[in-house]
């Protein structure tokens, strides 16, 4: 890879480059009519870039090498913005993909890349889950990919696995279910290498501008006691410098709180948002001294707002300050379910709302979360179809 600093000499970096085969995979449809020969994944490592410093790169090697790419370094300015979401998948524009339950994960991609391309506070794209649903069909992740091509070349691009990238029986997967079809992970860790322990472990945590953000497995065990619970314990507590990020997100795949009817044993949206409240909640309320400040959540195909909350329970509601949704220093995360970037919307919710709840809609679309200083950020909601704000928040410390 050439690696070009602006107004500077150009720089090259190695990369390795892996594969997979049907061996690397748990099985059907994966390892059967799903399966492709991947080729190569090539990865290189930049290391010193300089906050704040635009780059352009290419790939390749010998005479042949792609288009010209480019990207800023996220520094710790402010404003700094990050997009966020869940649940995206892909679609053709022909609409020859296999998947047909995805309509809106391309107008996703679209929304995403007008919100990078508009706003140049705009540094990061967070994607918690449920990834390509490529589900054992190789060439989805090729569409999925193709998709969002000017959006992961433009910004870093941090995902975590959802139960469509993970979950099959016997695999490591926590709910041994098996709606990954057969990919149990590998292809998701293999294209989307992160800083995580070890293969398969797929949780790390990472800083970017004068955000913290933990991306954790809903997928892997998380239960008191389990390696995931205790990385999670020590991250929080021994990593965060509030002083450098004063922000800390927390995200998971399946929803801590939820809005849901369905209650199934085993994963079911309330039963694991139980569970997740029982190990993982009462982790988030010290993290750099004081509590996580947002928790996203997707897996549910809603976007669904809570109120300040804490074991299961609304301990501080948001005020209407001159037209303005407004959070003053909760003492416990404000969780928000954002699993709205593709498939058919989740509309199974309850006849009467959970009292942490604030705010539900099936509406498609993205957040984009803006920090403005230490002590402020503000949150949006952002329709795809017609990029549109139909949701906003300002969390103030």
């Amino acid at each position: 890879m050439h690696l070009e600093q602006r107004d500077s000499c150009t720089l090259i970096s190695l990369a390795s480059s892996q594969t997979l085969g049907k061996g690397d995979l748990c099985g059907a449809p994966a390892t059967t009519t799903g399966y492709r020969d991947p080729g190569y994944v090539h990865t290189s490592t930049l290391s010193q870039l300089i906050p704040g410093q635009k780059y352009c790169y290419r790939y390749g090697g010998d005479d042949e090498w792609s288009d010209t790419h480019r990207f800023l370094q996220p520094s710790r300015t402010y404003p700094f913005s990050v997009i966020a979401y869940g649940d995206e998948g892909q679609t053709t524009t022909d609409g020859t993909t296999i998947e047909q339950d995805m309509p809106y994960s391309r107008a996703t991609a679209d929304l995403t890349l007008a919100l990078l391309e508009d706003d140049p506070t705009t540094q990061l794209v967070v994607h918690f889950g449920d990834i390509s649903y490529a589900r054992g069909y190789a060439a989805d992740w090729d569409i999925f990919t193709h998709m969002n091509r000017d959006v992961l070349s433009r910004a870093p691009y941090a995902v975590s696995v959802g139960n469509h990238e993970a979950d099959y029986p016997h695999s490591s997967s926590y709910q041994n279910g098996s709606e990954s079809g057969g990919e149990c992970g590998v292809p998701v860790q293999l294209q989307f290498p992160t800083p995580q322990p070890a293969l398969n472990k797929p949780w790390y945590w990472f800083a970017s501008g004068p955000l913290f953000i933990v991306m954790m497995s809903t997928e892997h065990d998380f239960r008191m006691g389990s390696e995931q619970y205790e990385y999670i314990k020590d991250t929080l507590t021994t990593k965060v410098d509030r002083t450098l990020t004063p922000w800390v997100i927390f995200t998971g795949h399946r929803p801590m709180y939820i809005d849901s009817t369905n209650n199934s044993t085993g994963n079911g949206d309330q039963t694991v948002a139980e569970e997740l409240r029982q190990h993982v909640e009462p982790q988030l309320l010290d993290s750099g001294g004081r509590a996580v400040d947002l928790t996203l959540w997707g897996h549910h195909h809603s976007y669904q707002r809570m109120c300040s909350s804490f074991a299961g329970a609304c301990i501080q509601r948001s005020d209407l300050l001159d037209g303005e949704t407004v959070y003053h220093s909760p003492s416990y995360p404000i969780a928000v379910v954002v699993g709205t970037a593709g498939p058919l919307p989740s509309t199974n919710v309850q006849l009467s709302t959970p009292a942490y709840v604030e705010k539900v809609s099936f509406a498609h679309g993205v957040a984009h979360i803006k920090v403005f200083n230490e002590s402020s950020l503000h949150w949006r909601f952002v329709r795809d179809s017609l990029n549109d704000t139909i949701d906003s928040f300002w969390l103030l410390r």
